[in-house]
């Protein structure tokens, strides 16, 4: 075509799919239940050791051979572990909080660390708990919340003050004897009306003796 480029140009068809997170959650679920069937989750006691050097560690990843290896360890890691594990290129290591089903797909075999297990856990129902909570209120705190980066500040940034300060202080109000009392109405009109219908229940009553 002389003169210029064409208006609609072919473009690449995405063949992406996304999905929300309820769905991942259950993906992330299957997932590790098809590594454990598989055998290819291990769980140690904890990722310490006693010298950050590489060939130490590497030596401790022989009996994968040359898998990938997947690592999820508790949020406060071993510094000489951190220091021997850099140079692995096979070896991925997460916290709990980084740990995503990204990683799982990526790498053959799963590690658990026993405190990198329980925090685990913990992160795992409460985003499941996240699903289905009042985004506008904020959620209870848990034990690793001190470790996310700006957590306090993204939190406060998400309540509604109107929300916050009087519609969960009415819900979390404990029920007095002022609510167990009946109601009082003070609509003269609706008085009247109250007083008529009375009135003619009485009446009827009386008719039909």
């Amino acid at each position: 075509m002389s003169g210029g480029a064409p208006a609609h140009p072919a473009r690449p068809t995405d063949f992406s799919i996304s999905f929300n997170q309820k769905q991942r959650l259950f993906a992330f679920k299957s997932l590790l239940s098809a590594k454990l069937y598989e055998d290819k989750i291990l769980l140690i006691n904890s990722e310490s050791i006693d010298y950050g050097k590489t060939r130490y560690l590497a030596e401790l990843l022989n009996p994968v051979k040359l898998d990938k290896v997947l690592m999820v360890t508790g949020f406060d890691r071993n510094r000489e572990f951190d220091l021997a594990q850099n140079a692995i290129d096979r070896l991925s290591v997460y916290s709990p909080q980084e740990f995503s089903l990204k990683h799982l797909l990526k790498n053959d075999f799963l590690i658990f660390t026993k405190e990198g297990l329980s925090d685990f856990e913990n992160v795992f129902e409460s985003r499941q708990a996240n699903l289905y909570r009042n985004k506008k209120l904020p959620r209870q705190p848990l034990p690793y919340d001190e470790h996310l980066e700006n957590y306090q500040a993204r939190e406060e940034k998400k309540i509604d003050k109107y929300d916050h300060g009087i519609i969960k202080t009415i819900l979390e109000a404990e029920e007095t004897e002022e609510d167990s009392k009946p109601l009082h109405l003070y609509t003269p009109a609706l008085k009247g009306y109250l007083r008529d219908l009375e009135e003619f229940q009485q009446n009827a009553s009386k008719e039909s003796v």
